[in-house]
């Protein structure tokens, strides 16, 4: 699935549903730095009472994808063996 970039994205005129969706999937988005970002999964694994998670980042860009990734792995205490 190919993402907009960000001005892609900002530039685009929304429907009324559209926004409405946008709105409803704010809350459930975890966003920021790594830290930040390692930080809000570990408190929603706690309330929703797991130690698994999944993580798919909306970032345009396969590197920027696996990039994201290593960050929140490595604020998190995870060993990726990247690169």
């Amino acid at each position: 699935m190919l993402l907009p970039s960000a001005e892609e994205a900002h530039a685009a005129a929304l429907t009324a549903q559209e926004q409405q969706l946008i709105n409803h999937n704010r809350g459930r988005i975890l966003t920021g730095a790594g830290e930040e970002a390692a930080q809000q999964l570990k408190d929603l694994a706690a309330l929703q009472g797991t130690d698994n998670r999944m993580v798919n980042p909306s970032i345009p860009g396969t590197g920027n994808r696996i990039c994201a990734l290593e960050l929140l792995a490595g604020a998190s205490g995870i060993s990726t063996g990247a690169r």
